[in-house]
C-alpha cells in the first residue's frame, strides 16, 4: 500500500477502483525481494480476488 493510502480510504472506493488499485500495487511488486514484499503480494492477491468476486456477484445480481 502506498504511504498516502489508508485501508479505510481504499475501502471507500468503488469495487472497480479497488481492483485497479490492487492491480497497480501488484505491478509495482512484480519481483518481490524481501519477505515483507512477498507478504504484500499475497495480501494484495487475496484482496484483489475478493474484489473480483464481489464485482462478479454484483454483475450477476444486476443482470
Amino acid at each position: 500500500m502506498t504511504e498516502t493510502a489508508s485501508y479505510a480510504s481504499i475501502q471507500n472506493l468503488a469495487v472497480n477502483e479497488r481492483i485497479k488499485y490492487y492491480e497497480q500495487e501488484l505491478s509495482l511488486l512484480n519481483q518481490p525481494a524481501t519477505f515483507r514484499e512477498k507478504v504484500l503480494v499475497n495480501v494484495y492477491r487475496c484482496l484483489l480476488q475478493g474484489c473480483v468476486r464481489q464485482s462478479d456477484s454484483k454483475a450477476s445480481l444486476a443482470g
